[in-house]
């Protein structure tokens, strides 16, 4: 950013200049990898054969794993962007905005357990 442009003036510092637009595709990409990961994986345990007993026990499996991964990316990706918005924009007040992200990082493991509950039928037995 042009804030940190006296680092040059400095001896021994060196400055590196990324390009954003590069790091987005990157974090694009790494999203549509695992998106595919999770699609060719749930097709595959799909197509086992099976009984219509374990073939529902898997189909529960399978959508209670794509939630806790659709948890944990929402809260990953959140607090993640908050703080690469501060850096891109050059934001002077941006200690309220990492409080904030980690504060969502906080709380993965409480949404991701409320995710587990919900949706395993004998965790819902065993707290009942």
């Amino acid at each position: 950013t042009p804030k940190m442009l006296w680092l040059l003036d400095k001896s021994g510092w060196g400055v590196y200049f990324f390009s954003s637009f590069s790091f987005l595709d990157r974090i694009a990409l790494l999203f549509f990898f695992i998106l595919v990961l999770v699609i060719i994986i749930s097709k595959y345990i799909s197509n086992m054969s099976s009984s219509s007993k374990s073939q529902t026990l898997h189909t529960t499996a399978i959508r209670n794993l794509i939630l806790q991964f659709i948890v944990f990316s929402t809260f990953l990706t959140i607090p993640i962007m908050i703080i690469l918005v501060r850096l891109m924009f050059v934001l002077d007040s941006g200690s309220i905005l990492f409080f904030i992200s980690e504060s969502i990082l906080c709380y993965h493991g409480l949404a991701n357990s409320i995710i587990a509950v919900s949706f395993n039928s004998n965790f819902r037995r065993a707290i009942r």
